[in-house]
C-alpha cells in the first residue's frame, strides 16, 4: 500500500507543472458545495498551522521561494499551501497522508506529523488552509476530491 501511496504522489508531483489551470474550468462538472468553515475550525487550523507548519510553509503559508526547484540536498523546498502551488491538486486523502507520514519517498523535508498532531487537527489544518485557496483552486480540487472518492 505504502508503495502505491509513494507512486501515486510522485506522479501527481511530476503532473503539477504539465497542468494547464486555465483549461480546467472545463472540465469541471459538478459545483462544489460552498466551503463552510466555521470560525472555530478555523481558528483551530491557524494555531495549528502556527506551531507546527509556519517555519517551513511561511507566513500565510506562501511556501519557499523556490518551492520547484530541488535544493542541493535533492529535495524540494517547503510548497505554497495558500492555493499557489499545488497542494489543491491532491485529494484530501493525500493531503492526510503528507500530513501524517512527511514528504513521500524523500522528496522533500516534510516530517512526519501523525504523532504530534491528532486527525482532527489534521481536519481543521486542512480547512484553514483551503480557506486560503481562491474559489477556482477549491472548484478545481473539489474534482479532484469527486474523483478520486469514485475510485476507492
Amino acid at each position: 500500500m505504502r508503495v502505491v501511496f509513494l507512486v501515486v504522489i510522485g506522479t501527481l508531483l511530476l503532473a503539477c507543472d504539465s497542468v494547464d489551470h486555465a483549461n480546467h474550468t472545463a472540465d469541471i462538472q459538478a459545483e462544489a458545495p460552498p466551503r463552510n468553515f466555521t470560525p472555530e475550525l478555523l481558528e483551530a487550523g491557524k494555531t495549528i498551522y502556527e506551531k507546527h507548519c509556519k517555519r517551513c510553509h511561511g507566513v500565510d503559508a506562501v511556501g519557499s521561494k523556490n518551492w520547484q526547484v530541488q535544493g542541493p540536498d535533492g529535495k524540494y523546498p517547503a510548497p505554497p499551501l495558500n492555493g499557489t502551488g499545488h497542494t489543491w491538486h491532491h485529494p484530501k486523502a493525500v493531503l492526510i497522508g503528507v500530513i501524517k507520514n512527511g514528504s513521500p519517498g524523500g522528496m522533500g523535508n516534510m516530517p512526519a506529523m501523525g504523532d504530534k498532531i491528532s486527525d482532527d487537527e489534521i481536519e481543521a489544518l486542512i480547512a484553514w488552509f483551503q480557506s486560503l485557496w481562491s474559489e477556482q483552486a477549491y472548484q478545481i480540487w473539489y474534482q479532484y476530491e469527486s474523483a478520486h472518492n469514485k475510485e476507492t
